[in-house]
């Protein structure tokens, strides 16, 4: 837990920084709002219900695994409606003694639409759901190659959460979704990778 506390604290400076960088002369430029588009950096924590041992502690990552980090892309939003892509990777290690495996990643894409509640407002809360898709990659203790990609196929997933504006061009997002992963077989420890995810972005307003 102290590692997770150590991980935030870090991020969170240097999302205070490059805030500051990017937006020291951009208070007095053009209004923007959070209905713009945006790229987006992110760190989080995805908890597949089957591996959960701690599921009354949503802040403690599953054994072995570290914090999913990723990018996203949002659209300008047209009547409070907006398309948005995202992509993470999320890993697990040192945890699979009775199936040979030293490692797991999986990459996460989705698509689909999010709606902002407010309008122009600097704080927004939005939801959103989409189509997504999963490609699995192993590594065996017997040997340092890795498997081929392994496409799990389309899911889903739904959430929601709160914008923040800080400056003219750019905010932060905290979001809790619930991801909907199957594979066709089992990959690591299980074939169900379903779960809640929780995450904190910075997003650079265009």
């Amino acid at each position: 837990m102290d590692y997770m506390f150590r991980i935030y604290k870090k991020i969170i400076f240097i999302i205070i920084i490059i805030c500051f960088f990017f937006n020291t002369h951009a208070i007095a430029d053009e209004e923007h709002s959070l209905l713009n588009g945006s790229i987006g950096l992110e760190i989080g924590i995805w908890k597949p219900s089957s591996l959960d041992d701690n599921p009354t502690k949503p802040f403690k990552n599953i054994e072995g695994a570290d914090p999913c980090f990723g990018l996203s892309l949002v659209s300008p939003a047209f009547q409070n409606w907006a398309v948005f892509v995202t992509l993470f990777q999320w890993k697990q290690q040192d945890v699979f003694e009775k199936t040979n495996i030293e490692s797991i990643n999986l990459r996460h894409i989705s698509a689909g639409l999010k709606n902002y509640v407010l309008s122009n407002a600097p704080i927004s809360p939005f939801v959103c759901f989409g189509m997504s898709c999963i490609w699995s990659q192993e590594k065996t203790f017997e040997s340092d190659k890795k498997t081929s990609l392994d496409r799990a196929g389309y899911g889903f997933k739904a959430g929601a959460g709160i914008d923040f504006q800080l400056f003219s061009h750019s905010s932060i997002s905290t979001e809790f979704e619930y991801h909907y992963a199957r594979f066709n077989k089992t990959v690591g420890l299980t074939d169900n990778y379903n779960g809640p995810k929780f995450s904190l972005r910075w997003n650079y307003l265009f």
